[in-house]
């Protein structure tokens, strides 16, 4: 996976570059809420300057996607003069308008575009907004909306719209423009499942009944003359209210009102109040779930995205089904503490809950078993201490070496340690070798991964060289200097109390004797006396 991060247009990050990077990126996302995205700048970057609140816009690409794109907010220097960057996404320009006071009559997606011309008329044009996809619709695709209050662009879109019908509010960056899309449902599918007991760190359950009613009192139009708003009282025996019997009983009588300004006749609002009472009576369960991008190990695998559905499967309780992902966070640079949180189904409060505290207790035991008892089967191993003499005519090599097995399975090997002592006529060379497996991605389920590192003392010729194999650095010592090598090329060396080098970087000041080379503010280069 390939992540691209841009500073107003220019590239930021660059693994190839060492003064072209910055560090610690992370970027949360959560439906219908502002995202965000964090990272420290060093000042010996060249766009450390160029980071300002407010002006400066970061995007972030996953390989060719924008999974991020917004504005700087806050700064926050460091006592080494490092930044800490926040910014906030780009929903967060309907933060910047206000909806003047307003009445409104018409379709969903007309509200929509009425809130997004007012804040299009007050903003320059990359803070525009053009209304996409609108796919949440009322009954009878008529709504009235009012509002006396000056608020802000995003307070109305939500309380008005998102609050009261549900829906996703979606920014899809395309190349004519920032567009806003208002979903009831997402149509697209993650090809990466999310399964238990492969690439699941941990489960959690919750369930929210801050919204939940067992009486509903439904009220419908304001008449002009009394001021008095509709009731069902004409069509539901003399009461104004309904109310799920079931649920009173277990739950005891929880009354809420809703209000509909566009339902004129008592039968339609009684209708209207069943199927809220309905929708209220149920608990909201939520799955968060942290897992495992295995698209970071799997070049055949996509990455998780945020606005398509992921499937859970779990053949330990019969989950096999679609969830909406709810948040993620996305640590570009440590893919292991991605975390995914998945919306869960409703159940109503008169069905019988025992079935999901199963599942839960299920799950739990399931996570417990996978997150503790395989690295207690890791952290006893089995130890083995070997050691050779291999002997020629032409070198004598001798060689000790620790090896660590899990303790149930000697074919699992976790660790190598060993040295090899090897002489010839020409030379004597030690190595240290090791092997090492990431406990860690073992215990994770993920494909582990490997190291190998050998490093080398080898006396030749009289002279001493240090180094790893595989790294082209190395050092190198000799009667009349030390030399630094890149490969076969002699990069610098110290010979007679002097150090050669063919380029010079220095990053801050360049001090000689009592005098110095530093770097003003403006940007040009002052040589001054520092020592008196």
């Amino acid at each position: 996976m390939i992540y691209k991060i841009l500073l107003n247009g220019d590239i930021i990050h660059d693994i190839h570059i060492d003064k072209l990077k910055i560090f610690n990126p992370k970027v949360n996302l959560e439906q219908n809420k502002i995202g965000s995205f964090e990272f420290t700048i060093y000042s010996n970057h060249p766009f450390y300057n160029a980071v300002k609140e407010l002006t400066s816009i970061l995007t972030v690409y996953q390989n060719d996607t924008i999974i991020f794109k917004g504005r700087v907010i806050e700064l926050t220097t460091n006592t080494n003069k490092s930044l800490n960057v926040y910014c906030e996404s780009s929903e967060a320009y309907l933060y910047d308008t206000i909806q003047k006071p307003y009445e409104y009559k018409g379709s969903v997606k007309g509200l929509l575009e009425k809130f997004i011309d007012e804040h299009n008329s007050a903003v320059s044009d990359d803070k525009k907004f053009i209304v996409g996809n609108v796919t949440v619709t009322d009954p009878n695709d008529y709504i009235v909306r009012s509002n006396s209050d000056y608020s802000t662009t995003w307070n109305a879109i939500n309380t008005k719209l998102v609050n009261v019908l549900g829906g996703y509010l979606v920014v899809r960056y395309e190349n004519d423009g920032m567009y806003l899309d208002y979903l009831e449902d997402f149509t697209t599918l993650n090809s990466q499942y999310v399964e238990f007991g492969k690439n699941i760190l941990s489960v959690k359950f919750d369930k929210d009944y801050s919204s939940v009613a067992t009486v509903l009192i439904p009220l419908g139009s304001k008449n002009e003359e009394t001021g008095e708003r509709l009731t069902i009282e004409s069509v539901n025996d003399g009461k104004n209210y309904i109310e799920n019997a079931e649920a009173v009983a277990k739950y005891g009588r929880i009354v809420k009102t809703q209000t509909w300004d566009d339902v004129t006749l008592p039968q339609n609002l009684l209708t209207k109040g069943n199927n809220y009472l309905a929708s209220i009576g149920s608990v909201s369960t939520v799955i968060q779930i942290s897992a495992i991008d295995m698209a970071n190990i799997n070049k055949d695998i996509s990455n998780f995205k945020m606005y398509s559905k992921i499937k859970v499967k779990s053949k330990y309780h019969d989950i096999d089904q679609y969830f909406i992902p709810l948040k993620m966070t996305i640590d570009l640079f440590n893919q292991k503490n991605n975390k995914i949180t998945l919306n869960g189904e409703k159940l109503t409060l008169t069905e019988n809950d025992g079935g999901l505290g199963a599942i839960a207790e299920t799950v739990e035991n399931i996570v417990n078993n996978y997150q503790v008892n395989i690295p207690n089967r890791i952290i006893e191993l089995k130890k083995e201490l070997t050691s050779a003499i291999e002997q020629t005519s032409t070198q004598i090599k001798s060689e000790v070496s620790e090896k660590y097995y899990s303790k149930d399975d000697k074919a699992d090997l976790i660790a190598e340690i060993n040295t090899v002592f090897e002489q010839s006529s020409q030379y004597f060379e030690m190595q240290f070798n090791s092997f090492q497996q990431d406990l860690n991605d073992l215990q994770e389920g993920t494909n582990a991964n490997f190291e190998d590192i050998r490093k080398y003392v080898r006396f030749e010729n009289g002279n001493i060289l240090l180094g790893q194999i595989g790294n082209e650095f190395s050092l190198k010592i000799t009667k009349e200097r030390i030399s630094f090598m890149q490969g076969e090329i002699e990069v610098a060396y110290v010979s007679n109390s002097k150090l050669y080098n063919t380029y010079v970087d220095v990053l801050t000041s360049l001090t000689i004797g009592n005098f110095a080379f530093i770097p003003r503010t403006s940007g040009n280069l002052s040589f001054k006396k520092v020592n008196s």
